[in-house]
């Protein structure tokens, strides 16, 4: 939606931005897809920045909580 206006032909369609998100996200940048505005820049690195915390994030509390399991049998 940011950047349809400016693009009209690189966001033509949902599978057009989905492949381009796919392509920018894992960095193959085959260069057919490339956010030029600010706000475009932002959601291309605050959403897998976001993904990427929240994995972390999960991780660790999985983590911390297998120890209490272990430390409580002991």
């Amino acid at each position: 939606m940011i950047e349809k206006d400016i693009q009209p032909d690189k966001f033509c369609s949902i599978p057009a931005v989905m492949w381009g998100v796919i392509t920018l996200l894992t960095t193959l940048g085959y260069g057919d897809f490339i956010p030029i505005t600010p706000w475009g820049n932002f959601l291309v690195a605050a959403l897998p920045a976001d993904i990427l915390a929240s994995s972390f994030s999960e991780t660790a509390h999985q983590k911390r909580e297998n120890f209490k399991l272990k430390s409580s049998k002991l």
